[in-house]
This record gives C-alpha cells, structure tokens and sequence, in this order.
C-alpha cells in the first residue's frame, strides 16, 4: 500500500464530546471547555454542506474541507433503520 493514514482509516470528521471539553476545563485545564475550543473547530473547517448543518456549530472558509462521504453501504441503512425500530 502506498499513501497516508488516508488508506487505513475512513478520514472521519470528528469533534470530540463537549462533557470531554467541560471536564477538562472544570480539571483546570483553562480555555479548553467546549465554548472555549469551538471557535477553533468553526475556524479550522471549510463544510460543503453548510446548509444541512446546525448554524452556530460548523463554518466555512476554513482550512479543513468536511463534507458527507457520497456513498454508504448497504449495512449502514440496515443499521440506522434497526436503531428506529427500538
């Protein structure tokens, strides 16, 4: 295999949880609760599809393009649709 992480991972777009963000912050790590770093995630992202976001959580014109991997395998339908059936 030649290439980055990009040919072993799925290059998943993800923040991590805000109690994590909270939690450190409220363990004194100043300036990392979730309201102190989101300003940073908003200005780090570039998202394709702003406007099926929620308005106040994603931006564009930033470095990092983020948008929806096009296709999704038929399990990933079976998945969500077993979740509502709960």
């Amino acid at each position: 295999v030649l290439g980055g992480t990009s040919v072993m991972n799925g290059m998943t777009y993800m923040r991590g949880s805000r109690k994590d963000y909270d939690d450190w912050a409220r363990m004194g790590n100043v300036g990392w609760s979730y309201q102190d770093v989101l300003p940073y995630f908003m200005r780090s992202e570039d998202n394709a599809q702003i406007n099926d976001m929620d308005y106040g959580y994603h931006a564009t014109g930033g470095p990092l393009t983020v948008t929806q991997f096009p296709y999704h395998p038929p399990l990933s339908r079976s998945i969500i649709e077993a979740g509502r059936e709960m």
